[in-house]
């Protein structure tokens, strides 16, 4: 598929505009620039209305129910909105088509309907047979042939908004599924196989009916049997995808089981901890009660220490300025004051100065009795002094210990709140629950696979036996009349054809999780300059049937092991997802991995890819590494940016070359409002992106235009 060329009728904020797609080898990309809210995403939304009508507009688009001009809508109610979009396809033994499709709408009708398709038509001409018969193509008849091209499951791969891409690899996404069965051509065989179903049903009705009573009775017999064995078949399937799901469901509880397993052993922690923090209480109350002991009898000696101290440095202060006597007894003085005689020889009569004195100094005993403190301090100095260093160490030590046992305490009572919200709410009961469910989901399986067994090793071999005898019967029976013999041989043509496509989707569908891992792998590795693996993950149930599809990343962990990463950034998610979506559109261009050397499973499927807003959440590194790579990503791309984004990239864009053709998203304002003129440098020209409307006219509309070469 190659797009030509897009039109625009009053769809949303364009009026009229049309631009062509660049496209061939050299230069296949196509850059719209355009600004917040000039209509970027209303031109990506553009694609997927003409294609698919409202089911194919996104939600996120403003006022996505509304595609008639607003204003228009407003002021002309019969006027209409129409795309045309143009675009080439090759259909082998055909050959090349020129599709043209038309869908419009009228406000009214709009306003009537918010899910109305409008009207829509399609115009298919055969360039390399232009005698072939143009067919016009109305309606339903016209969804058909789009839906056959491109259904809508896989618009969001092919047109889509790439900020919002990162959604596309979140787990259990059943629409991706659907749409890489689609884009790789899984429906197209599995349709051919319900219509090669159909043609053997024709024939084996008209055998029936050519045939006489006893052939069609063993006709009758036959079709019993293979609808016997078909359902069980079937039901064999179903038990299949029954215990593929029942596993899913036993694994999740034996993870939940060892969750909770580790949720039992954090509790007994929890436990533990608060046991000891108990004990250490207890110590503490017993070392605080201690202390407290300690401090009530020995404080006064204590403080004692230090008075006594204190008291001696005065006293040698006063010795030194002689106000204080040496520290004799009050009895010596007396004595020597009634003998009238100081032991140095000096007078101590009546009426001298050194009696006087003398007499001074014994009062200042009497009243204070510093005398006999004086004689005892040194005494009782020296017993708190040896005292005052053993209580030093026991305080010490009591106070060291309580300290140790609060700090500790502490600790685990922080240990104890943080396990709190590891452990969550209360999980009593639940961890039993999940025993005996795992249980049931055991024994279920082993039904199960008990009845699986009978089906596929009894029921259906013993059926195949029976039936291989009665078509013997049948051939000689068919042998006598040559219309049923015509039949049966078409009929068994069919049948090995049913039976070569099954098997070729069977084994393509094996080859799906290695060739995406490879193909996604290197895509991803080209986008991102971190380390990483990207892996699909693909699972069926059935054989052929793809039931998951799953990308993924592997960083290594800590022992360089490489494990599955949790928590991707938006910005790995959107890396992820772009490798996805070239690696699908690769692999549809190129289907001959899905080969058997003999017969392609896929036809090859050529598509282009619209993508709006690419490097909204990238780092410099991947969007630069992105814009060089976009040109690889299909046949045709289509590029919507805003300046701000192009600014990061143009590096890339800038280079001669690197971009095919380039547009730019003129926004017409009102004049009546109080915007301004717009200028951005766009491949190093300063290019006006928006100014009022022409003659003064109060309308908001934009239009497309093409930047000189």
């Amino acid at each position: 598929m190659k797009l030509n060329k897009i039109q625009l009728f009053n769809f949303r904020q364009f009026k009229s505009a049309s631009f062509d797609f660049a496209s061939g080898k050299a230069a296949n990309l196509t850059l719209i620039h355009g600004e917040m809210g000039h209509g970027k995403t209303a031109l990506l939304n553009a694609f997927r209305w003409v294609l698919h009508g409202r089911n194919g507009v996104k939600r996120t688009l403003t006022d996505s129910g509304y595609i008639v001009n607003s204003q228009l809508a407003q002021s002309v109610p019969d006027a209409e909105a129409k795309i045309i979009l143009s675009f080439e396809r090759y259909v082998e033994g055909v050959g090349n088509l020129n599709v043209v499709v038309e869908r419009a709408i009228s406000a009214a009708d709009q306003n009537i309907e918010q899910r109305s398709a409008g009207r829509l038509k399609a115009t298919i001409t055969n360039q390399t047979n232009p005698a072939a018969i143009i067919e016009n193509l109305d309606s339903a008849s016209a969804q058909n042939f789009i839906n056959a091209i491109l259904p809508e499951g896989i618009l969001d791969i092919l047109f889509f908004d790439g900020e919002g891409v990162d959604k596309l690899v979140s787990e259990h996404n059943e629409l991706l599924v659907k749409a890489v069965r689609t884009i790789l051509g899984f429906n197209v065989i599995e349709a051919a196989v319900e219509d090669l179903k159909t043609a053997k049903r024709h024939f084996e009705s008209r055998r029936k009916q050519n045939a006489g009573a006893a052939h069609r009775l063993k006709i009758e017999e036959i079709e019993q049997m293979k609808a016997d064995r078909e359902r069980h078949k079937e039901n064999a399937n179903d038990l299949k995808s029954r215990i593929s799901v029942l596993q899913a469901e036993r694994t999740k509880c034996e993870d939940d089981l060892k969750r909770y397993e580790e949720v039992r052993l954090l509790v007994e922690k929890r436990i533990e901890l608060r046991t000891r923090v108990e004990e250490k209480q207890k110590t503490l109350g017993d070392t605080q009660k201690s202390l407290r002991a300690f401090l009530r009898k020995n404080a006064f000696s204590l403080l004692s220490v230090r008075l006594a101290n204190e008291g001696v440095r005065l006293e040698r202060i006063f010795r030194e300025k002689g106000d204080f006597p040496a520290p004799i007894s009050r009895d010596f003085i007396q004595e020597l004051i009634n003998k009238e005689a100081c032991i140095c020889g000096s007078s101590l009569c009546v009426g001298s100065a050194t009696r006087d004195k003398v007499q001074a100094h014994l009062e200042i005993a009497r009243d204070s009795k510093f005398h006999e403190a004086a004689t005892s301090v040194g005494l009782a100095l020296r017993d708190l002094q040896g005292k005052q260093s053993e209580n030093l160490l026991e305080l010490k030590r009591l106070r060291t210990k309580y300290l140790s046992t609060l700090g500790d305490i502490r600790e685990d009572e922080e240990e104890i709140a943080s396990l709190n919200l590891r452990i969550g709410e209360d999980l009593k009961g639940v961890v039993s629950k999940l025993q005996d469910r795992s249980y049931d989901i055991g024994r279920e399986i082993a039904e199960h696979e008990r009845d699986l067994r009978e089906a596929l090793e009894v029921k259906v071999p013993a059926l195949d036996s029976k039936i291989e005898r009665s078509e013997r019967e049948l051939v000689l029976l068919d042998a006598r009349q040559k219309e049923t013999l015509v039949a049966g041989k078409r009929i068994a043509l069919i049948e090995a054809a049913i039976e070569k496509l099954n098997a070729l989707i069977v084994s393509a569908t094996g080859k799906l999780e290695t060739i995406m891992s490879q193909s996604i792998g290197a895509a991803f590795s080209s986008l991102s300059n971190i380390e990483g693996l990207a892996k699909v993950d693909c699972a069926s149930s059935v054989p052929g049937k793809l039931d998951t599809f799953l990308p993924y990343i592997e960083v290594r962990d800590a022992e360089n092991k490489w494990v599955r990463e949790t928590g991707m950034n938006k910005g790995r998610q959107q890396c992820l997802s772009l490798s996805l979506i070239k690696s699908l559109v690769s692999l549809a261009a190129d289907p001959a991995r899905f080969s058997d050397g003999s017969l392609a499973v896929f036809a090859p499927q050529i598509y282009p890819i619209v993508i709006d807003a690419p490097f909204g959440v990238l780092t410099e590194d991947p969007a630069l590494r992105l814009a060089k790579d976009l040109p690889n990503f299909a046949n045709q791309v289509v590029c919507l940016v805003n300046h701000a984004h192009y600014s990061l990239v143009s590096s890339e864009f800038d280079r001669p070359g690197s971009v095919g053709r380039k547009f730019y998203i003129y926004h017409h304002f009102s004049p009546l409002g109080s915007d301004a003129a717009s200028t951005k440098k766009i491949g190093g020209v300063d290019v006006t992106v928006s100014g009022p409307s022409p003659g003064g006219v109060p309308t908001v509309f934009s239009d497309i235009r093409e930047l000189s070469a």
